[in-house]
């Protein structure tokens, strides 16, 4: 495609290869970044405390369930939402979105057209085709949702 873009306005390709060109703007970007931190972070003092922490800095890690994770973070959705009014029916696809996009406008702006919430379980029973970008919806138990997921 950038071929035949550059081809069609004119332009010569300083770059043999794409794959090079991404490369060489990724690392001008990170270098851009990197200068820029350096103007406003005190590098001497985080190597102090890197080498004051050393190997005496313990992290521990906690096991926590994916299932575990997404009860709380449901939980605490919940508790943000507060008082927030959300269409009866639709509480918690609203809280999915949140969840998943992390931005709690959705309860403000999502919109559902009346019984959208019966209509969509009923389609999906009937055998509906679902059309999904993430692995996680195609990956779904197959006697719980017989229905066709393409991604």
């Amino acid at each position: 495609m950038y071929r035949s873009l550059e081809k069609k306005k004119g332009f010569g390709c300083i770059w043999n290869d794409w794959n090079g060109f991404c490369r060489h703007l990724k690392e001008t970007q990170y270098d851009i970044l990197a200068a820029e931190l350096r103007k406003h972070l005190d590098m001497k003092k985080i190597y102090e405390i890197l080498e004051e922490g050393g190997t005496n800095m313990k992290v521990e890690l906690e096991n926590v369930k994916p299932m575990d994770i997404e009860k709380r973070s449901f939980e605490i959705i919940t508790e943000e939402l507060g008082d927030t009014p959300l269409i009866p029916g639709t509480e918690l696809i609203v809280k999915r979105c949140i969840h998943t996009s992390a931005d709690f406008d959705y309860a403000k702006n999502l919109c559902f057209s009346e019984n959208a919430v019966e209509k969509a379980i009923q389609a999906i029973k009937d055998g509906a085709c679902i059309v999904t970008d993430t692995q996680m919806a195609k990956s779904r138990n197959q006697q719980a949702c017989p229905c066709k997921v393409w991604r």
